[in-house]
């Protein structure tokens, strides 16, 4: 046999197998997402039975762990939004979500005294659960808004919240430390300063609004969540979420309404 032949009679033998070990990859594949799929659905139900297991009450510990299941992560995000604030990606220090917050300013004195007294209520309600920093041993809430252009700021306070400082930074260092008497005060600064906004212009997230799997994913953890709420007693229809029609733009009354029953 000629070495043509011997090459052609090799190579036909390893197309062969080459088609036979990319057909048993694609079921491989197939086997991997099915396995992948049941684990995740798995992984969610649990987090649907926790929900309900809170009767009203929302787990920060949980909400904040790690990166989790998408119904938890939209829950968490949905809940802190409904609070002034916002959840900005896994910090990898300590585990767990990062925190971003901004206070909108008005023309109304009552208005704009009314949302630095909603921040601060989220502040103080979340931040027992936030992990401290390994290298400041503070709590931070990232700060964004207007007029930050070039650095980043931090809102940063000790466990115990008597020590209150904003932040100013660049490429990860410290360039300027402003402290301040009580997060009031902080807060007051940061909405004349950086203000985001006009508090008119304020809405809760709408939870029927959102679209794709997230969306169906935060519809699935609320709807738990509510079915704890009304086991301990509590029927209530949350604000952004009323089944069978459009979410309307909230009412101060239920704002109020979401941030009692999250903090």
């Amino acid at each position: 046999m000629s070495n043509h032949i011997q090459r052609e009679t090799r190579r036909s033998d390893l197309r062969r197998r080459l088609r036979n070990a990319a057909a048993r990859k694609l079921r491989a594949e197939a086997e991997i997402e099915d396995v992948e799929g049941e684990l995740a659905w798995m992984d969610e139900q649990e987090d649907l039975d926790l929900f309900r297991s809170w009767r009203g009450k929302p787990d920060w510990d949980a909400l904040l762990k790690g990166k989790g299941t998408t119904c938890r992560y939209m829950l968490a995000n949905y809940f802190a939004e409904w609070m002034g604030l916002r959840l900005l990606g896994l910090r990898t220090d300590t585990d767990q979500q990062a925190i971003g917050l901004s206070v909108p300013t008005s023309e109304d004195s009552a208005l704009a005294g009314e949302v630095v007294e909603r921040r601060r209520r989220a502040i103080e309600a979340i931040a027992p659960f936030i992990i401290p920093a390994r290298t400041t041993s503070t709590i931070r809430f990232n700060v964004y808004g207007t007029n930050v252009d070039g650095f980043a700021l931090e809102l940063r306070l000790s466990r115990d919240l008597s020590d209150i400082s904003l932040v100013k930074m660049q490429w990860g260092g410290v360039v300027e430390a402003t402290p301040f008497a009580t997060i009031g005060e902080a807060l007051i600064h940061i909405q004349t300063t950086y203000p985001a906004g006009d508090v008119a212009d304020e809405v809760g997230p709408q939870a029927e609004d959102a679209p794709g799997q997230t969306g169906d994913a935060l519809r699935a953890a609320l709807a738990a969540f509510l079915d704890g709420c009304r086991s301990a007693g509590m029927p209530l229809e949350h604000p952004g979420f009323r089944h069978g029609s459009a979410s309307a733009r909230p009412t101060e009354g239920a704002r109020l309404t979401a941030e009692s029953t999250l903090t």
